[in-house]
């Protein structure tokens, strides 16, 4: 079977999760990549990145778009 081209991360994962082949390998963390460094970058700090519902997704979405991996996590503890 041929490699696919230019696949989505979302593309990418639910072939990956299926057992068919994908672009490249998927990047994924089941946990939060919250760091210092990410809440600065974003200004979403904590506590207000853990209880309101903007800074809660910047953070998240850094996984993807700063990391740039796959997935994106938003639930810290």
């Amino acid at each position: 079977m041929d490699k696919p081209q230019n696949m989505t991360s979302r593309e990418r994962v639910m072939a990956a999760l299926r057992g068919e082949p994908v672009d490249r390998t998927p990047v994924c963390c089941p946990t939060s990549v919250a760091t210092v460094e990410l809440m600065d970058l974003v200004d979403a700090p904590f506590p207000d990145a853990n209880r309101q519902a903007e800074p809660m997704a910047r953070l998240a979405a850094t996984a993807h778009t700063i990391l740039g991996f796959d997935s994106v996590m938003p639930v810290f503890s």
